[in-house]
């Protein structure tokens, strides 16, 4: 019964995988025939299509050869309408009237003898005349014929003329040709007069340069000649970027596309007059909510996915590369140094002509003794003191704080350059082959190159599942040979799945390109930091007061100590010491030990995890003196109450950023009170202005639990070894999947999917340069209360001894070993009484430590033990 089943269901599915076939078979025979008119039948197809088109009868079997094609290949009708089907009937209809506008001007004489009457009686008479006498004489050439547009030239004609007369005619004639060029070609007349004059500008510049290079040329040293031999190629190539850099048929912002076309490509060519403000005012129309991109920008397909497959052959994939988005978001040296003087960043002096600019304070030093900035080449302070000798010496109390230049940091390398466009359109075809192969039809819309992944967004088909596209990426990832892919399907804000691709080489990201984006340089929060660029090429900021705690976790090697150096750094450009201070817990005692001695510390860096237990509780105690304070002045939190205290700067509270470099070594210490300080200061902390950075390289569920997960809503995962810990992290897979050297996921609050950022780098001697500068401004007060010595640690209280002390050791001794069970069996105690007589031998070292099933050494014997008890 199954067998005949199967051969029912293969007999049907053939069936009706063969009627599509005949069907767009005679469909073809049928067009051929017409086309052909030999004979009775192909006469009376041809003459039908000739009355309805006149001498373009030809295009209805056309039409019908393709639809026969058509039907033949995809198996099915066709339902849907492109524009470019608008675009071909429209330009037929236009033909159709140029050709009757002529026949009838030509038979009618002047124009005060066309009347609609006059056109459509001399068309049914041309038509009559023409075509009735070809089926009896077997004529079979029909464009030899004078038969005009047909009636539907000559309908046209004559109601246009009711209309708008003869000259409006013509006018909506040519209209409908110009209309129907745009349709068929999805090109836009503003697009290619921009591609013209930008050619012609280039070749008059080109022979300009042949012309002025001729004379200079020198037979016998040939000085001249690589002049031009190295200048020619530089067109080549801005011709072929400008080829390459056409937007998408598809994409209808064509004023936008082609500013950007006129902006230079190098990085060290200014921006021309013409074009610089529209280049700002493109790039300014991108919104940016704490540092990720939103998606209005992206523009999708204007009509419906047309079941040809016509914009699939056609149309190629925008290519985006984050190389020009950061040549866009750069700032110019002049910028930088008006905002180095005027932003927010260099406010807390006193009076802009005593305090030194950025770049001075980089160039110059401090000194050790007082602290005080002195310039060390040329400077107007210089002048000053040279002028006046003792005037500054007896006022060094009033020093201004001077946030850290940019200078200290690394310059980004200018090694990195834009990927090649060909690889990417190949990668693109193959990666519609491969899903073609699968039966999965779908199209690349956009090509996105990041600084470690490039993001294919592919848009699937009408009736494609994403799951289907999803459970193939084992597949792609063969197909391309990539080492892995990651899918996000879909991407927010878009009608796309977007395939990630590992690229060849990783571009690093500084942390300078970063900081001197505009973004981060007009951020107003004292807690700003900058994580990196997202695969746009998009800065990536965030707001700790808002976040407003976060925890990183990753496995080792993957980027969190650099991660946690450029937190770290970001608010040390951001912030004084009098507005953030930090609490600091390295169990390592290696990452964050380079800080000791900024001013910005609450306590030195701490190393034990005892310690590090209590120091959390008295953050605990402080965020319960705060309450207390908001409660009796009446505001809600740290910000309300800062601004009630202006008036009194002693008063004014700091922001407190606790960071625990290590959870997974203080929860194996102390996990209780560590879990509970946690959970306290993530629960009720954030009014306060206490915020907490948490980092693992365990991402296990007895580390990051439950009740921890739930009060940090902010996570950044880096490359972990499992699905399982990614779950753990973003309670998503992806992070499995990561490529390491700081590729992460940063889900921020209130995001449901992450953002793949590649983050910003920082090397060793960057921290020290900046460690250095901030501390020699002035010496970090530590408040010693906040974390107390060992003793105070851990005090050892001495507990009063059992009664059957004596009496349980020699039991021991005299057997020579000792468990719970023994002492439960020979003194007809409880399990709790022996185990915890058990605990008082090992703390006094008579017995040894737990061994699992074994039972414990006994260390001393019993004449050690009576002598002991006589001599004490």
């Amino acid at each position: 019964m199954a067998k005949r089943r199967k051969r029912k269901k293969k007999k049907a599915l053939l069936g009706s995988v063969l009627k599509y076939e005949i069907y767009g078979i005679l469909l073809i025979t049928f067009s051929v025939i017409a086309l052909s008119g030999e004979a009775a039948v192909g006469r009376s197809l041809s003459s039908l299509a000739a009355y309805l088109l006149g001498r373009f009868y030809f295009v209805l079997p056309l039409i019908g050869m393709y639809y026969g094609l058509m039907v033949m290949i995809y198996r099915k009708w066709p339902s849907n309408w492109s524009s470019r089907h608008s675009g071909v009937l429209l330009l037929v209809c236009s033909m159709c009237l140029m050709s009757s506008i002529s026949a009838m001007e030509q038979k009618l004489g002047p124009v005060s003898m066309l009347h609609p009457g006059n056109v459509l009686s001399q068309t049914q008479k041309d038509l009559a005349g023409a075509l009735t006498p070809a089926v009896n004489d077997g004529s079979i050439y029909m464009l030899g014929k004078d038969i005009s547009g047909g009636y539907l030239g000559g309908l046209e004609f004559a109601v246009l003329l009711w209309l708008f007369g003869t000259l409006g005619a013509k006018l909506l004639m040519i209209v409908m040709l110009a209309i129907s060029f745009m349709l068929v070609t999805n090109l836009s007349y503003i697009e290619l007069f921009g591609i013209l004059r930008i050619r012609a500008v280039k070749l008059a510049e080109g022979i300009r340069l042949r012309a002025a290079n001729r004379p200079q040329v020198v037979p016998v040293s040939g000085r001249g000649r690589p002049k031009k031999v190295q200048e020619e190629p530089e067109e080549e190539e801005e011709e072929e970027e400008l080829e390459a850099g056409l937007p998408s048929r598809k994409a209808p912002q064509f004023f936008d596309k082609l500013l950007r076309r006129k902006t230079p490509r190098s990085e060290g060519e200014a921006l021309p007059e013409s074009g610089e403000d529209d280049w700002d005012e493109e790039h300014r129309n991108i919104p940016i909510i704490s540092g990720i991109p939103s998606q209005s920008d992206w523009s999708g397909p204007d009509e419906d996915y047309d079941f040809e497959n016509e914009e699939l052959e056609s149309a190629a994939p925008i290519i985006r590369d984050f190389f020009e988005h950061i040549r866009a978001e750069g700032l110019s040296d002049e910028d930088r140094e008006e905002w180095s003087e005027f932003s927010p960043a260099a406010r807390g002096s006193a009076k802009p002509a005593d305090a030194l600019s950025l770049a001075e304070a980089a160039e110059g030093s401090v000194s050790g003794e007082d602290g005080v900035i002195v310039e060390a080449s040329t400077g107007k302070e210089g002048e000053a003191e040279g002028d006046i000798p003792p005037a500054p010496k007896p006022a060094p109390p009033p020093k201004p704080y001077k946030l850290p230049p940019f200078r200290l940091l690394s310059k980004p390398s200018n090694g990195g350059k834009a990927g090649d466009q060909n690889d990417y359109m190949q990668t693109a075809r193959k990666l519609e082959a491969t899903l073609e192969s699968f039966g999965v039809r779908a199209k690349v819309l956009e090509v996105v190159r990041g600084p470690a992944v490039t993001r294919y967004e592919i848009q699937p088909d009408i009736g494609v599942k994403v799951s289907r596209i999803v459970n193939l990426t084992d597949d792609i990832a063969l197909a391309l040979a990539a080492k892995d892919i990651r899918m996000e399907a879909p991407i927010p804000g878009k009608s796309a799945i977007g395939i990630e691709v590992p690229n060849p080489e990783v571009s690093l990201v500084t942390m300078r390109e970063v900081m001197e984006t505009q973004i981060f340089q007009e951020a107003e929060a004292r807690l700003t930091i900058a994580f990196g660029r997202d695969i746009s090429g998009q800065t990536i900021i965030g707001n700790l007061a808002k976040m407003p705690h976060l925890l990183v976790a990753g496995a080792t090697g993957s980027g969190k100590s650099v991660c946690i150096n450029g937190i770290i750094t970001s608010i040390l450009y951001k912030a004084k010491p009098d507005e953030v201070k930090f609490l600091m817990v390295d169990p390592k005692m290696v990452e964050l030990n380079v800080y000791n001695g900024i001013p910005h510390l609450m306590a030195p860096v701490v190393t034990d995890p005892k310690r590090a237990s209590l120091a959390l509780k008295k953050i605990v105690v402080e965020m319960e003196k705060r309450y207390e304070l908001f409660s009796k002045s009446g505001t809600r939190n740290v910000e309300g109450y800062n601004n009630l205290m202006k008036d009194n700067p002693e008063a004014v509270l700091p922001y407190i950023v606790v960071i625990v470099d290590e959870l997974a070594d203080l929860m194996m210490v102390a996990a209780n009170d560590v879990e509970d300080a946690i959970c306290r200061l993530a629960q009720m902390a954030r009014a306060a202005g206490i915020h907490l950075i948490i980092a693992t390289q365990r991402p296990s569920v007895d580390v990051i639990t439950g009740v921890i997960k739930a009060n940090i809503p902010s996570r950044i995962a880096f490359g972990v070894s499992s699905q399982v810990d990614s779950r753990t992290i973003l309670d998503m897979a992806g992070a499995e999947k990561l490529l390491g050297r700081g590729d992460m996921l940063f889900m921020p609050m209130g995001s449901s999917k992450p953002v793949r950022v590649q983050g910003a780098f920082m090397s060793d001697a960057e921290v020290e340069a900046i460690v250095h500068y901030v501390s020699s401004q002035g010496e970090a007060e530590y408040d010693e209360s906040i974390v107390p010595e060992v003793d105070d640690a851990a005090p050892e209280t001495e507990e009063p001894q059992d009664e059957l002390y004596e009496q349980a050791v020699q039991i021991v001794l005299e057997a020579k070993q000792a468990s719970v069970s023994l002492l439960q069996r020979r003194m007809r105690v409880g399990y709790t009484r022996a185990a915890r007589l058990i605990d008082s031998m090992e703390a006094r070292g008579v017995i040894g430590p737990y061994e699992g099933s074994k039972p414990r050494e006994v260390l001393i014997s019993l004449e050690q033990y009576q002598q002991s008890r006589i001599s004490s």
